[in-house]
């Protein structure tokens, strides 16, 4: 096999038929595969290229996504509840000590444990909910969405807690007293911190140079489990009210600098 085995956009090996919540997981893990190099060899030399983490376009990217991801729920709503003002809420986690929405009235409380982790008890609708996309070994990171591979059949999602260490009320200040939307150079000093990488997670208010401890990926390391990685996270319904809320402080961003477009970059990676 080789990297076109797992590109839609040339033959692939086979297609399956997702539903909406893993054809969304599909696009997730698509945009921050490896470029489509020709062979593993040349992923291997050359690295990848990720669309929507660690770039200029992470906020705006998800912005996209999370919007479509709506609509289409949206239009399940309309269609099958007659309920036509349907939104995506989201997850207010600032200055909290415990998840309040892993309920089983929510999103699911904590069930038993196995050797893949912690999952959602079985009083939950998600218990069964499964990881479509599996994240790949690292001699695989040059493919794309790897579906039920070898001794992954029916994963169900996972959450571990690593901590309940939560962004803190100080944590969103700093977030959003940062009017530089982007900053030049800024991959190149850990002393540079525009407002995308801030809210992504890539800096924060003391330099400490640890990207999994802030904002964004924060909440990411801390539920750990299925949240863990671009291919599994997705699977998991609390990764749309996380960044439902990473939308949000997009949005009080936008008002309260009113960007004019002239200081974005007009590139997508810098």
């Amino acid at each position: 096999e080789d990297n076109r085995g797992s590109d839609p956009l040339r033959q692939p090996i086979h297609w399956l038929q997702p539903s909406l919540q893993y054809g969304m997981v599909f696009d997730h893990r698509y945009s921050s595969r490896s470029t489509l190099f020709n062979d593993a060899q040349d992923c291997q030399n050359f690295g990848f290229l990720d669309f929507n983490h660690d770039s200029i376009g992470f906020v705006t990217w998800h912005r996209y996504y999370m919007m479509r991801w709506e609509r289409q729920l949206a239009k399940i709503a309309a269609k099958y509840f007659n309920w036509h003002d349907f939104a995506l809420p989201y997850w207010d986690w600032v200055g909290l000590d415990r998840c309040d929405v892993c309920t089983n009235e929510l999103m699911g409380a904590q069930g038993r444990t196995s050797d893949q982790g912690v999952h959602i008890s079985r009083g939950s609708p998600f218990y069964n909910w499964t990881e479509f996309c599996v994240e790949p070994e690292q001699e695989q990171q040059c493919y794309g969405c790897h579906v039920a591979g070898p001794g992954q059949q029916n994963r169900r999602i996972t959450r571990s807690w690593n901590n309940l260490a939560f962004p803190t009320k100080r944590d969103m200040d700093f977030i959003l007293n940062i009017r530089e939307f982007y900053i030049p150079g800024e991959r190149n000093s850990v002393e540079m911190c525009s407002f995308h990488r801030a809210l992504e997670g890539r800096c924060g208010r003391t330099p400490d140079n640890d990207e999994r401890q802030w904002s964004h990926n924060r909440i990411h390391n801390m539920l750990d489990g299925s949240m863990c990685c671009s291919g599994t996270s997705p699977s998991d319904p609390l990764f749309i009210l996380h960044h439902i809320q990473i939308d949000r402080v997009f949005d009080a961003y936008l008002k309260k600098y009113k960007t004019p477009v002239s200081l974005y970059p007009n590139t997508t990676r810098p």
